[in-house]
């Protein structure tokens, strides 16, 4: 079985003097992305490549992302993912190398919200009516794909596994975690 996972960047500034391409994370996007990556490596599969936007917002989520892994994440920075539709994200995940089994893409709404609803409609019920809702900054659905390659992902053998958002995971820490993690 093959692991897709889908995360939006993390939270960004509202503009930037170097336009769209150049908004970076504020803070909140920062330690969101930090956290996570630290969810990623204790909850699910750590993924053996990732599917980067060129944008300053994703480069960075991904940098802060990777600081919760155990081991590194190869990436591959693509600029057709830039604000890209659903069937461009498709288009990337299927000319993933093949011996990946678990595949991230780190990219942008509405397209990467549109993929993970489009991929993800199988699964629990309540899991996906919250995506179907929104897919806010660093939100992660985790898809898994059953008996396929990644040239044959279809909705047809996909599930959504897990939706997770930053905000959930901001609620559900200890007490006396520190934030600046």
């Amino acid at each position: 079985m093959r692991r897709l996972l889908l995360l939006r960047h993390a939270k960004t500034e509202r503009t930037n003097p170097g336009g769209d391409h150049a908004r970076r994370l504020i803070e909140r996007g920062q330690q969101d992305a930090t956290r996570v990556g630290a969810f990623i490596q204790r909850e699910l599969i750590v993924p053996q490549h990732v599917l980067v936007s060129d944008a300053a917002r994703t480069r960075e989520t991904f940098a802060r992302l990777i600081q919760g892994f155990n081991q590194p994440a190869p990436a591959t920075f693509d600029p057709t993912l830039y604000l890209a539709p659903p069937y461009t994200i498709l288009d990337a995940i299927r000319a993933a190398p093949e011996d990946c089994e678990t595949l991230m893409v780190i990219g942008h709404n509405p397209g990467i919200h549109q993929l993970a609803y489009d991929l993800g409609q199988r699964g629990p019920h309540k899991l996906v009516a919250a995506l179907a809702a929104k897919f806010p900054t660093c939100a992660l659905a985790a898809i898994d794909c059953d008996g396929a390659t990644w040239r044959e992902l279809h909705s047809s053998n996909c599930r959504l596994a897990r939706y997770m958002t930053a905000k959930a995971l901001r609620v559900h820490e200890p007490a006396d975690m520190d934030d600046d993690c």
